[in-house]
């Protein structure tokens, strides 16, 4: 604001018109259209009107005064907008125009509570693109203020580029998990593919070709311990489309998990007669890697099976068990599940009297009488050529009706196997005898069946007369 009134020296008299060296001291200027208010606006009318002269040495009735105005100029006052900072991440899109209020003003330069509504904001170096790079250049630059309650034409406008500062994306590598066995060797290093990246953490399609993996804690090599903790560090990411200044990384280790290495219990077939007790069982261990042996094994060796001596003729696992490591696990090898024979008796006979058929040859039925006795001998050995079996509780007898023309068994007669006199199943020089006494129908075709206790079986036929 500027104020104006009596005693003002702000005047000048025309040239050579005061005489005598007199002077006019002051007079009294007049704001005629109030052009020294603060509101004035720039570019107005204002006169400042001069009056009253009095003062120094003149004497006004010795002059005609006229009196002439001066101008007051409002000019525009300075206005500083400076467009705000700004910042983005990498790969992110900012866009910028018309209607921004990201701005500041000079400090008191708005006058009479003046305000500016908003500018226009350009992007000079397309900074807020998705591939603007990391670290460059770009200005964000005012222009156009509009709105508010300032006037444009009142001020000298001056506009001031902020900063937009692109930061690095965050991208999280993680080296893949991997495995190996106990004794295996696993090597590591750069060029490696085995990795991940965060999800959506790769901007404008970018990739990653290749990273360097660090085996921390020698997991890789053949005598890391199973169980351990192997870490694989990853490092150096390069090649691809990504630029490394464009992301801020952090690198996350994978695990290299050492499995234990299979150790194999090796059964030593055995076999043995029905009836008789398990030969020692026996086997071996193979599979050692490192050049280790059984030494490095806790526990003893074992071999176990659940076959009893009376236990059916057939095949029976032999199984290892009872060793301990950190580094193994022990399996089974497929022949021990078959590895213990249990084989059947051998058996001789029936003996004369007695006929037998040829084996896979046509039936021999012998003739007998009804009531006889038919004395069945027979013998039966541990194996071929082996020691004899002798106990009475060995064998067992069973009569069945069979066809007298294809020897099929008839499920509509029913004969009962009977012995002579009650005799019972007698061992004899040298031989088993068991007096059958025929039963007394004639016409009868029948079958005599010694089953032995391991399940064998001697058959021969006979026909009633």
């Amino acid at each position: 604001m500027k104020t104006y009134g009596a005693g003002s020296s702000a005047l000048t008299t025309g040239a050579g018109q005061l005489k005598n060296g007199e002077t006019v001291g002051t007079v009294t200027i007049t704001d005629t259209n109030s052009g020294g208010l603060a509101t004035a606006a720039v570019g107005g009318s204002y006169p400042l009107t001069p009056s009253a002269a009095m003062g120094g040495s003149f004497a006004p009735s010795n002059y005609d005064v006229h009196y002439h105005a001066g101008i007051l100029t409002v000019n525009a006052a300075p206005l500083d907008i400076t467009a705000s900072n700004d910042s983005k991440t990498y790969g992110e899109v900012k866009t910028y125009g018309a209607g921004s209020s990201a701005f500041s003003t000079g400090a008191g330069q708005l006058k009479n509570g003046e305000t500016v509504g908003t500018v226009t904001i350009t992007d000079t170096n397309s900074g807020g693109l998705a591939t603007a790079a990391v670290g460059g250049s770009y200005p964000l630059t005012p222009s156009a203020p509009t709105g508010g309650s300032f006037v444009a034409t009142n001020y000298d406008v001056h506009y001031h580029a902020g900063i937009l500062t692109v930061n690095a994306a965050p991208l999280d590598i993680t080296a893949s998990n991997d495995s190996k066995t106990y004794g295996e060797v696993k090597t590591y290093g750069a060029g490696s593919s085995a990795f991940t990246t965060g999800a959506g953490q790769l901007k404008n399609g970018d990739t990653v070709g290749t990273v360097t993996i660090t085996d921390t804690n020698n997991g890789g090599a053949a005598p890391a311990a199973a169980g351990g903790s192997y870490p694989l560090t990853p490092s150096a990411a390069t090649g691809g489309s990504f630029v490394a200044t464009h992301y801020d990384t952090h690198y996350h280790a994978g695990a290299l998990t050492v499995n234990a290495a299979l150790l194999t219990y090796v059964a030593d077939h055995k076999s043995r007669p029905f009836g008789v007790a398990n030969p020692p069982l026996t086997g071996i261990v193979t599979g050692f890697v490192n050049g280790e042996t059984p030494s490095v094994l806790g526990g003893s060796l074992t071999f176990t099976t659940a076959a009893t001596p009376a236990s059916a003729v057939g095949s029976y696992a032999i199984n290892g068990s009872g060793l301990t490591s950190g580094n193994y696990a022990f399996v089974q090898a497929p022949g021990n599940s078959t590895a213990l024979t249990i084989a059947a008796w051998s058996l001789a006979g029936f003996y004369q009297p007695v006929t037998m058929s040829a084996p896979g040859g046509a039936v021999v039925f012998n003739m007998i009488k009804g009531g006889q006795t038919v004395p069945l001998k027979f013998n039966i050995y541990e194996s071929a050529g082996g020691p004899a079996i002798t106990s009475v509780l060995a064998a067992s007898f069973a009569l069945d009706a069979v066809s007298c023309g294809t020897a099929a068994l008839l499920t509509d007669v029913d004969p009962t196997f009977s012995t002579t006199g009650g005799t019972s199943l007698r061992y004899d020089n040298g031989q088993f005898i068991q007096n059958w006494q025929t039963p007394s129908q004639p016409g009868l075709c029948l079958k005599v069946t010694m089953t032995a206790q391991d399940g064998s079986t001697l058959a021969a036929y006979f026909k009633t007369k």
